[in-house]
C-alpha cells in the first residue's frame, strides 16, 4: 500500500477487517475484527464482530410441506460475546421504531490492537 510519502508498506492480509454495511452511533462503518460497546438493559455489553454461518429454523410458507424448515446461513454478520464463560452471538435486531442494534452500538476498538477508541470512534481502516 502506497503512503503520502511515495513509500509502499506490507500489509497483513490477516489485519483487515470485511465492511459490514452496518453503521453505528457515530456513522463510522463497523468492520469485522472492530470492537462495539453497546448499552443492553442499564449494562454496557462488548462485541466482537464476526463473519459466521448460522443454522435457524423458520415457520414455511402455506402450500410447503411441513410447519417449518431448517436453514444454514453462511456470511452472517454476527456480534459475540462472553459472559460467565459462556459465548453469545447477537444477530442484529431492529426496534419498533426501526432502529438497528448497530445504530446504537459504538466502535471502541478493534481485536487487532485491542486499543480503546475514543471520541467519534473514527479509525482508518487500509
Amino acid at each position: 500500500m502506497g503512503t503520502p510519502d511515495g513509500d509502499f508498506t506490507e500489509i497483513n492480509p490477516a489485519t483487515l477487517g470485511r465492511g459490514t454495511g452496518y453503521k453505528d452511533i457515530t456513522g463510522t462503518e463497523i468492520f469485522t475484527g472492530d470492537i462495539t460497546e453497546l448499552e443492553v438493559d442499564g449494562e454496557k455489553r462488548r462485541f466482537t464482530v464476526i463473519e459466521t454461518t448460522v443454522d435457524r429454523e423458520y415457520n414455511t410458507l402455506p402450500g410447503f410441506d411441513g410447519k417449518t424448515v431448517k436453514v444454514r446461513l453462511q456470511g452472517v454478520i454476527a456480534f459475540e460475546w462472553q459472559q460467565d464463560g459462556k459465548t453469545y452471538i447477537l444477530l442484529p435486531c431492529v426496534d419498533k421504531k426501526g432502529v438497528c442494534d448497530t445504530e446504537r452500538m459504538r466502535i471502541v476498538g478493534d481485536i487487532h490492537t485491542r486499543a480503546e477508541r475514543g471520541g467519534n470512534g473514527s479509525k482508518g481502516k487500509e
